[in-house]
């Protein structure tokens, strides 16, 4: 499992690298919130100049409460700083509870940041090599290249290489349920500053999806500026979605500024 359950505030982990030859492997039923990274399965201090170079499979045949899964940290509620993963990152869950609100977080250097973070939080000059990857029924799904679900959290100057490939085929309601995907992160409700994504995106199945080339969803309308996607695009749905070369989806108005789009978009 991971080297550090909990990085606490204050909290500092640098210049650490986990070898290709490592590899972690989880698969357990989830009842209470789980959290999968390589370096620390949650991160309320400072993770820096840090690399991961080994593969995470995480295989769940049943879960009722919130997934996180990240190269470097499953949860982030505090820094990451000049940090690598190279690494695969595979989730995959069969079955869910009734409860719709349960989520998926997965991204190539974080699975998300929530709730609970600290309100200076940030992803900043991090870089994913590694491909990502989640298929399964859970209601909400959301990921990212770099990081799948941002609360309080700023991400900038973050790279992603690594291609994406989401696929959802939940056994309820299809209008329950959504899919945030974004090459570079998810979902955000803050800030995003000269991030690139060079890496494809792949969403299909029959949630209501919301993809784009950097950032799928952006809540509160704060800035995307500076970002460019060269990765090519592509969403198969069955019902009503959003999708775009830099951003798929806001619901506030958001200024985007400085943005290009140089990747192919493909709606099916």
């Amino acid at each position: 499992n991971s080297l550090f359950h909990h990085i606490l505030p204050g909290g500092v982990v640098r210049n650490l690298t986990i070898a290709e030859s490592c590899s972690m492997k989880t698969g357990i039923p989830v009842e209470q919130e789980c959290y999968v990274g390589f370096i620390a399965n949650i991160n309320n201090g400072l993770i820096e100049n840090c690399v991961n170079k080994g593969d995470i499979v995480h295989k769940s045949p049943y879960s009722a409460a919130d997934i996180y899964v990240g190269g470097i940290t499953g949860s982030n509620r505090g820094l990451i700083l000049k940090c690598r993963n190279y690494g695969t990152v595979t989730s995959s869950c069969v079955e869910t509870s009734p409860d719709k609100t349960v989520m998926m977080n997965i991204g190539g250097i974080a699975g998300g940041a929530y709730n609970r973070t600290e309100s200076k939080s940030s992803v900043t000059l991090c870089e994913n090599f590694g491909n990502i990857s989640y298929t399964g029924d859970v209601p909400r799904v959301f990921a990212g290249g770099v990081i799948g679900m941002c609360w309080k959290t700023s991400v900038k100057y973050c790279v992603n290489r690594g291609t994406l490939k989401i696929s959802t085929n939940p056994c309820g309601s299809r209008g329950e349920h959504s899919d945030h995907v974004g090459g570079v992160a998810g979902h955000m409700r803050f800030d995003m500053v000269g991030c690139d994504n060079f890496g494809d995106v792949f969403v299909e199945g029959v949630h209501s999806s919301y993809v784009g080339g950097v950032l799928g969803v952006n809540r509160s309308g704060r800035s995307v500026v500076d970002c460019m996607n060269y990765g090519k695009v592509t969403l198969s749905s069955e019902i009503t979605s959003c999708l775009g070369g830099i951003l798929g989806f806001s619901d506030h108005p958001v200024h985007v500024g400085h943005c290009d789009n140089f990747g192919e978009i493909v709606y099916n």
